[in-house]
């Protein structure tokens, strides 16, 4: 090896090399070294973080992966694996001749998953389908995991959605199926609605429990960007119940129909019908006027069009036949005579002098308040008391005058209790009212007033503290019309399967039986009889009936002048009822008595509907216009007193 050079490896050491590393030697003692050996305590830090650290990873790991197995599995299942619920078909709803009310129809809807479902996403929903966003966001429906964006899209926008929805993650387009309503105003009160937060009306609500249906649950598998990857049904369905009504589908429509022409004719803002059979207590027909569209409910309504309905000062909501609170007026009547008959305060065969006005004299005062009954009659027996509505015989046989002693307060409160006033009827729907039966204990606790001979005459005509509902009325004329029985009202007739199966049939409930004396009834019956065929009968209208029809008819005061609220209760036929109608319009104007010539038509078409034989009356000549409404009592007035006017003991008799 030749002198001066140093051998590394196989490659010789240049001396310039040498003396390069000794000059960079040399510079790093000048400049301070460029690799500094770290401490041994850095390097325990280092090293201990590092340690930590690993330890963290696998206990989370371990956590992961063992102790929270169950619960991170379920919910990796759930990201991956989504349930659906479509709902199958709602029960149908039939009327007593399996006349189909309510239909099942198909509607589409836009829907997306709640969990991942945000501001940006409705954003992009609204421009897909061309909606105002805030209009969206008012009326998102949250239900099953899932929000409902949009119901009810029309061909146009469904077209547009299917085509673009993809582009919206965890949004589709669902079918529903939804409730259509078939006459929807007619039946509104009857079939009602349910809305999604289990809010709601009428049969669809109080019957929930049957018509409701299983869904079907769908599994839904997606990948990691929301994408379905496949379907598969985990469970099936289970239709709803149906329900057959006791409600006469023709009958229903014929009542509204008539009625809502006529009120609308006399410019009267409200009324109701009730037709019962008597002969089991099944509502063959219940309308209440003004009605609403309750397939706004199944298809989605409109915050806008909900302030609309609750905001109308008619309140279309109410239904006027079970909750309508009203003065019986003199609809009461025949319950008066029954009482009065039995308690042996006149016969069949009393004459009573009945002038125009009666005068009580109030012993505190010194005044007199009269009665003005709304024309002048006479004499009456109880078949022209009843006939022509006399206010003064009713007056007399219940608060006395003069020498005569009526039956008192506790009498007639009890007797109005026997036929249930003041009480609910039970019948199978939500709503119903209890009315109001005044007696001497609920005025002073009320008003902190004692009870007057005053109050006693009001009563006995159906006005004063007395308040009734259609319902009730109707119910309360049913033992009337089938010799003392009365039975609990009731709507739905039975429940089918979905082949007509019978799964539950709804029994007649009876209430009271055989509570009325046969003889009393049949007199009053009589009287009522003559309501009709009398001449100066208030309900004559109905005596070219094709049958022979009893009843009675009332007109109450109300608090707007020159208005009153118009009744009719009829039952037919006499000899064998099948129905009890009754009818009442509110605030009809002064001189237009409607609701004869209503129920005229309406009983005319109900006994002939089925035979061609027997002409059709024309009801074009029924008029809807009197001179004047029967039975409106005219309101009563103080004046003055001389000592020859007071009645000896009358006031002392208001306890009897």
């Amino acid at each position: 090896m030749p002198k001066g050079r140093i051998t590394r490896l196989n490659k010789d050491l240049e001396p310039q090399e040498i003396l390069l590393d000794a000059l960079s030697a040399k510079r790093e003692v000048e400049m301070g070294r460029f690799e500094v050996p770290l401490s041994q305590m850095i390097l325990k830090i280092i090293f201990g973080i590092f340690l930590l650290l690993s330890f963290f990873l696998i206990a989370r790991a371990y956590q992961y992966q063992v102790v929270d197995y169950a619960k991170y599995n379920q919910l990796s299942s759930r990201n991956q694996f989504i349930r659906k619920y479509l709902n199958s078909n709602r029960g149908i709803i039939y009327d007593r001749n399996y006349k189909q009310i309510v239909l099942n129809t198909v509607t589409f809807d836009i829907v997306c998953d709640k969990p991942k479902f945000n501001d940006e996403k409705l954003e992009k929903i609204a421009l897909l389908i061309k909606k105002d966003k805030e209009e969206l966001k008012k009326n998102l429906k949250d239900a099953n995991n899932e929000i409902t964006v949009y119901k009810n899209l029309s061909q146009d926008d469904l077209v547009l959605a299917y085509a673009q929805i993809a582009d919206v993650p965890d949004c589709q387009v669902a079918k529903r199926e939804v409730r259509q309503y078939q006459d929807a105003m007619d039946f509104a009160h009857i079939i009602g609605y349910k809305k999604d937060e289990g809010t709601g009306m009428g049969l669809e609500y109080e019957y929930d429990e049957f018509l409701k249906t299983t869904p079907v649950q769908i599994r839904q598998e997606r990948d990691a960007h929301g994408k379905i990857l496949s379907e598969e049904r985990i469970e099936a369905p289970e239709p709803g119940k149906n329900l057959v009504l006791n409600i006469d589908y023709d009958l229903q429509k014929k009542i509204y129909q008539i009625m809502s022409q006529k009120i609308s004719e006399i410019g009267a803002p409200s009324g109701a019908g009730i037709a019962i059979d008597p002969r089991d207590g099944s509502v063959l027909a219940m309308v209440a006027i003004p009605g609403f569209d309750n397939n706004l409910f199944s298809k989605g309504m409109k915050q806008e069009e909900w302030e609309k309905l609750i905001t109308d000062r008619r309140n279309p909501l109410m239904n006027r036949a079970i909750a309508g609170y009203y003065p019986a007026a003199s609809t009461i009547k025949p319950f008066i005579a029954y009482a009065a008959l039995k308690e042996g305060i006149v016969n069949e065969h009393s004459v009573l002098d009945c002038p125009q006005e009666l005068c009580l004299v109030n012993p505190y005062s010194g005044k007199k308040l009269c009665f003005v009954d709304w024309k002048y009659h006479g004499s009456a027996d109880l078949n022209k008391a009843i006939a022509e509505s006399v206010n003064p015989y009713f007056y007399k046989v219940t608060g006395g005058w003069d020498k005569f002693k009526g039956m008192g307060i506790d009498k007639l409160t009890k007797y109005l209790d026997l036929f249930n006033f003041g009480k609910e009827t039970g019948i199978d729907i939500k709503g119903e009212k209890a009315g109001n039966l005044p007696t001497p204990e609920w005025k002073e606790k009320k008003y902190d007033q004692k009870w007057s001979v005053g109050d006693t005459y009001n009563l006995s005509i159906g006005h004063g503290f007395i308040q009734t509902t259609p319902i009730q009325i109707a119910n309360a004329y049913v033992p009337l019309a089938n010799g003392g029985t009365m039975y609990k009202p009731h709507i739905v007739q039975k429940i089918v399967d979905q082949d007509k199966n019978v799964i539950k049939e709804i029994q007649p409930e009876i209430v009271k039986k055989d509570f009325l004396d046969p003889v009393v009834l049949e007199k009053v019956r009589k009287a009522m009889i003559e309501t009709v065929n009398s001449p100066a009968g208030t309900a004559h209208v109905l005596s070219n009936l094709p049958v022979q029809a009893a009843g009675k008819t009332g007109t109450g005061e109300t608090s707007r002048d020159g208005r009153y609220d118009i009744w009719i209760s009829i039952f037919a036929p006499y000899e064998n009822p099948e129905i009890v109608l009754v009818l009442i319009a509110q605030e009809v104007p002064s001189g237009r008595f409607f609701v004869g010539p209503a129920s005229y038509e309406i009983l005319n078409w109900y006994f002939t509907r089925n035979n061609t034989s027997t002409s059709d009356i024309s009801s074009s000549t029924v008029t809807t216009t009197q001179t004047s409404s029967p039975d409106i009592p005219a309101p009563s007035y103080e004046a003055p007193i001389s000592p020859e006017d007071q009645i000896p003991g009358l006031f002392n008799n208001q306890e009897q």
